[in-house]
């Protein structure tokens, strides 16, 4: 009895299995490691600390999260924010710190607005060294203290961007830049320093910074006390600059008063 051969079709497609096995295999290769950031939701005003497992992040809340990550993208909820917001932040919380090094923290605020501020004898947001961050749409207002060396808007000691951003009505200086900062489309106003002899109302420069298409008028540095006013003994009531300031041609740093501007020697 004779057997019967294989039909060609079936030698055609064990041949194909085998073929298309064999690309499968040399395509698979290992892929580079990357690290994804989380993206973090703010979903209400009041400064709280709450438990991980929380279904209700404050911003606090979010930036130690993100502290705590390999970078993140911290946002606010549209329904929550849907009106500008004012973020007040609690004296025994003390201000908001960011100290992840292992990836950049993006915070982007909503398109209402919202204002960070009030943190008594604190300083309102604090960028360690080696961080990388960037804030856009957010207002740092009102930093205050009743001690000296408290109450700066930004104290920046990394690589800081802030871009169509407010920083006003703080009592030791809207910003203390020690790391690199780029300061984009954003308004510095109304900030000064009450203890003395002090200088940089506006901005105190001691590391490198570059300044573009901003506003930076009627901030003043005194020596000791309140005060308005762009006068000696305090030296460059908008602009101190002890390090490397680039004001952008483009688009030049708007409302220099003449006392506003000094360059430590």
């Amino acid at each position: 009895m004779s057997r019967s051969k294989p039909s060609r079709r079936r030698h055609l497609s064990s041949a194909f299995a085998r073929h298309a096995s064999h690309q499968i295999a040399a395509a698979i290769e290992p892929l580079e490691q990357r690290l994804v950031m989380s993206a973090i939701v703010v979903n209400t005003f009041v400064d709280q600390i709450d438990a991980p497992s929380s279904h209700t992040v404050s911003l606090r809340d979010a930036i130690t999260r993100a502290d705590q990550s390999h970078g993140a993208t911290i946002s606010f909820d549209p329904k929550v924010f849907a009106t500008h917001r004012l973020i007040s932040l609690t004296p025994a919380n003390g201000g908001l710190e960011l100290s992840e090094t292992a990836g950049p923290i993006t915070i982007v605020g909503p398109a209402a607005g919202v204002s960070v501020g009030g943190a008594d004898a604190s300083n309102i947001l604090v960028v360690d060294q080696l961080v990388t961050a960037s804030i856009t749409g957010l207002s740092i207002v009102g930093g205050g203290g009743s001690s000296a060396y408290a109450g700066t808007g930004v104290t920046n000691n990394g690589n800081l961007t802030i871009t169509n951003s407010v920083i006003s009505d703080n009592n030791f200086g809207g910003i203390n830049n020690a790391g690199t900062l780029v300061l984009r489309n954003s308004t510095v106003t109304d900030n000064q320093l009450d203890y003395g002899p002090s200088s940089g109302g506006g901005i105190e420069n001691t590391g490198t910074a570059t300044v573009t298409g901003c506003n930076i008028s009627n901030n003043a540095a005194n020596a000791g006390g309140l005060g308005h006013g762009e006068a000696p003994p305090g030296d460059g009531g908008g602009i101190e600059n002890g390090g490397n300031t680039h004001a952008g041609q483009q688009h030049p740093v708007g409302k220099l008063r003449r006392r506003q501007w000094r360059r430590n020697r």
